[in-house]
Formats: C-alpha cells, sequence, structure tokens
C-alpha cells in the first residue's frame, strides 16, 4: 500500500473513531461521575481537539471583533459589580466568568475559522448527527416496549437522580410522576437520560439540523462524486424518525420544534419536488401522528391557567428596565428567585448591550454562511431554540449543541473556499 493511500486510511479510521466517540457522547451528555469528568465534558474536550487540530486561520471583521469584545467588557463588569447575576453558587466568580467567557469565544469563533480537511471532519460530523438520532430513536423504542426492566420510562426517570446538572432527589421525582399522572393521566415522561422532555427534544433538533447541513455541503462539493445525500434513504430515514420523535415526546417545546422541522426540511425540502399524492400521503400521515400523540398535549398546554415553564423562561422580560437591557443587571436583587431560565435573557442580564450585540452578530453569521446550503431560516430559529432551552447558554452541554452547528458551518466555508482555490487552477492544502 503507497504512503498516500496508508494516509487516507489513518485519516478515516480516525474520523470514524471520533465520529463513534461523539455518539454515545451525545447519547449519554449528562451523565458523568462529576461536572468535571462527565460526557458532555469529553465530548467538547474531542471536538476542541479535532478542530483545533485542522485551524488554518480565522477570518474576523472589524464589527464582530468589536462585539465581543463590548460582550466581554460587560461581562467581566457585571462579575465584579453583581456577580449572583452571573452565578449564584460560585466559589469563585473570577473562574466562572474565565470558563464561560472561554465558551463563549468557542461559539462565536469557530464558524468564523478556516479548516484543513474540512471534508474528513464534515463526515465525522454527519455521521456523529445520524448515528445519535437513531440510537436515540431506538432506545425511545426499547424504552416503549417495556422489554429491557432498565430501560422503561420510570427506569429512566428514577435514574435522573444522578445525572450531573440535576438537583432532585429520587423522592421529588417520584412525587412529580405521581402528580403529573394524577392532574394529565400522561403517566412518566420520556427523557432517556437527559433530565426532561425538552432537552431530550433539543438534542434531537439540534442532531437532526446538523445532520442536514452537513449532508447539503457534502452534496455541493462538485469536486467529489454526487451521495445523492438527500435523496438516500438514510436522509429521509433520520428526517422523519426526528420530526416522529418530537411529536411522540408530548412536550411544548418538542412539538414545536416538530413544526420548524417539519415545515423547512419535510415541506419544503423533501416533499417540494415529489408528485401530489405523495405529498397528500405525507399531511395525512403527519397529521395522523400530531393529532394521536400531540393534539391533546398541545391543548392542555395552550389552556393552563399559568404554566411556571412558561413564567420561568420569559416572565422575567418584564421585569428588566432600559438600564438593564444597556448596561445589564448591576442589581441582584431584582434577580428571580430561581435564577434566569431563559439563556437569551440571561445574555442580556450579564452584558446588557454587548450581550444584545453579541447575540446579533452570531445570529447574522450563522445565516450568512448558511445561506448557500438554502438553511438560514431553520439555523438561526435553531440557534435561539437552544439559548432559549432551560440551562445556561455558556456550559459544556449546550456549547457542544452550539458545535453541531458551529463546526459544520466552518467546514462548509472551507470546502467553499478550497473550491474556489481548485477552480482558479490554485493548490488545496
Amino acid at each position: 500500500m503507497s504512503a498516500y493511500n496508508t494516509t487516507v486510511v489513518n485519516k478515516a479510521g480516525r474520523d470514524l473513531r471520533l465520529g463513534v466517540l461523539l455518539t454515545i457522547c451525545l447519547v449519554f451528555l449528562q451523565e458523568g461521575l462529576s461536572y468535571y469528568i462527565s460526557f458532555q465534558l469529553l465530548a467538547l474536550m474531542s471536538m476542541g481537539m479535532a478542530v483545533m487540530s485542522r485551524v488554518k486561520s480565522v477570518s474576523l471583521t472589524t464589527v464582530s471583533v468589536l462585539a465581543f469584545v463590548a460582550f466581554i467588557l460587560s461581562f467581566v463588569l457585571t462579575g465584579k459589580l453583581a456577580p449572583q447575576v452571573i452565578s449564584k453558587n460560585s466559589s469563585s466568580i473570577a473562574v466562572v466568568v474565565f470558563g464561560m467567557s472561554s465558551y463563549a469565544a468557542w461559539i462565536y469563533f469557530t464558524p468564523r475559522m478556516k479548516l484543513r480537511d474540512a471534508y474528513g471532519l464534515l463526515t465525522t460530523f454527519r455521521f456523529a448527527a445520524m448515528a445519535t438520532i437513531l440510537s436515540l430513536a431506538t432506545l425511545m423504542l426499547i424504552s416503549e416496549t417495556r422489554l429491557v426492566p432498565f430501560l422503561t420510562r420510570q427506569a429512566l426517570l428514577e435514574q435522573n437522580a444522578r445525572l450531573i446538572d440535576n438537583f432532585t432527589n429520587l423522592e421529588a421525582i417520584e412525587a412529580d410522576m405521581e402528580l403529573r399522572a394524577l392532574l394529565t393521566d400522561k403517566g412518566e415522561r420520556i427523557d432517556l437520560f437527559y433530565g426532561e422532555p425538552s432537552f431530550l427534544a433539543i438534542v434531537i433538533f439540534v442532531c437532526a439540523v446538523s445532520f442536514v447541513l452537513s449532508t447539503r455541503m457534502l452534496d455541493r462539493d462538485p469536486r467529489r462524486p454526487s451521495s445523492q445525500g438527500e435523496r438516500s434513504t438514510a436522509y429521509k430515514l433520520v428526517v422523519w424518525s426526528s420530526a416522529l420523535m418530537l411529536l411522540y415526546l408530548q412536550s411544548l417545546s418538542s412539538i414545536i420544534y416538530a413544526l420548524f422541522l417539519t415545515y423547512f426540511l419535510v415541506f419544503r425540502g423533501l416533499l417540494a419536488r415529489s408528485k401530489w399524492w405523495v405529498n397528500l400521503f405525507a399531511l395525512l400521515v403527519f397529521l395522523m401522528v400530531f393529532a394521536t400523540f400531540s393534539y391533546d398535549y398541545l391543548v392542555y398546554r395552550l389552556t393552563m391557567g399559568e404554566s411556571l415553564s412558561f413564567v420561568q423562561r420569559f416572565g422575567f422580560l418584564l421585569n428588566l428596565g432600559w438600564s438593564d437591557l444597556l448596561l445589564g443587571i448591576k442589581d441582584a436583587s431584582v434577580l428571580p428567585e430561581f435564577g434566569i431560565h431563559n439563556g437569551v435573557l440571561y445574555v442580556i442580564a450579564v452584558a446588557g448591550a454587548g450581550g444584545i450585540a453579541f447575540i446579533a452578530v452570531l445570529l447574522q453569521c450563522v445565516a450568512r454562511l448558511s445561506a448557500w446550503v438554502q438553511l438560514s431560516g431553520l439555523l438561526v430559529t435553531l440557534m435561539l431554540a437552544v439559548m432559549s432551552q432551560n440551562g445556561g447558554v455558556f456550559m459544556p452541554g449546550k456549547v457542544v449543541l452550539f458545535s453541531l452547528i458551529m463546526v459544520p458551518l466552518a467546514c462548509g466555508q472551507s470546502l467553499l473556499d478550497e473550491q474556489q482555490t481548485w477552480a482558479e487552477g490554485g493548490r488545496v492544502d
């Protein structure tokens, strides 16, 4: 075997091992012995090493640099004047500020990186996203059949007591299960290894979009044989499985994600060029699944007198004054009792106008880099969904989810640059 072929085989093996590792980490994202010994940190470190070993340069603009500097300065100032706004339980706010600033920098600058071997990294992320979706679908199916005693809804809910970022105990979980069964007649929730159905939903949503994003980028590289990705059985299986799982979860978040996913990827994607009877059949299947598993729960949630989840995520917005929006919160007494559950509001709370600029420039970058594969609207929606989901924006688990989008975006831009160099007869590294 020639040296070139040996190198290709070694790269393929390395990418496959990384894909398998990322899949395991994503399925068990919130599992671990502690915050520092966990699958979320293992996933983040693996992604970081894979990306940093391929970085050629970082493409920056004056606006992007100024927006990030404004965010960091405002963030540091809040840490000095009102550390409880950033974290109520930290023993060292300086360490927290440094760590969160590092995570923020990773999210912000990763899509602006120019990478070597972008094709290999893109195939790795596509494989990991697809394998995660299929693994979660298999686990969900097994848990519903009750064939495996430790993989049932109740058993999986009870194991949440030991998740690294869960602060409830087994007694509280059992009481919640009894109350939910009494009030809603829905029985146990479906959350697998994520602590709540909405977090499982956001993982499915992110993986599905990451898979589609990577597939479209790979299919649009004219230098390589077309994989017919968007017309392949695997592509259709992942998209349909994701949409149906989201509808089946019976969470308000999952239903909303399912509607977005179906609109962008099915009715504007898979079915856009299909015959009318295929479209009609798909619509009937979707409506049947929606009516069977999601309609009653959606009506229940929308007609509730007061939704604690909604109040926790968005109610805090009513308490923000103009000074808070401009400078960030500097008085910890105005914080809600249970913390800020909406990540968008958290970024604004800790950095004011600097946080608004951070979010705006980040979303603009995502929309611009995904425009050539016609996914700007879906990706901006996804970014806001990940931010708004319960849990800190600049925490390892969330950063891993962001990376499933940011790294393929960087790879896509690198592939475009390589295509231009190749078309001009230049040398591609």
